[in-house]
């Protein structure tokens, strides 16, 4: 198995690459003003990237969406809301009697 001459001059070859990623890849390379394989490790690296921050936007999403879940769980019902709304209004009855009591409207003075 002889070696091609033009394969020793390349430190990094890829072998199976189809002729039109190549073709797209120098064309990009070339719209860019950079080498070829400048180009493909920005490819790869933006990929990984955009692939990393995909995966954390979607932990993102699910600690959300169990926040979420946990509040809907937490949150009072009705019943207890309505519970709560009597209590509270037979307390502030109770407490403006007693105000009332303890402190006679002025107009009560001259009747």
């Amino acid at each position: 198995m002889s070696e091609d001459k033009s394969d020793k001059l390349k430190p990094w070859l890829l072998h199976d690459i189809s002729p039109e990623a190549r073709d797209i890849a120098k064309n990009q390379s070339r719209k860019y003003r950079v080498r070829m394989g400048e180009w493909v490790n920005h490819i790869i690296l933006k990929s990984v990237d955009d692939e990393e921050k995909r995966k954390a936007e979607q932990r993102e999403e699910e600690e959300n969406r169990q926040t979420f879940q946990e509040m809907i769980e937490e949150f009072p019902t009705k019943g207890l809301m309505v519970n709560i709304y009597n209590r509270l209004n037979t307390s502030i009855e109770e407490l403006s009697k007693k105000v009332e009591r303890q402190y006679k409207p002025w107009w009560k003075f001259w009747g």
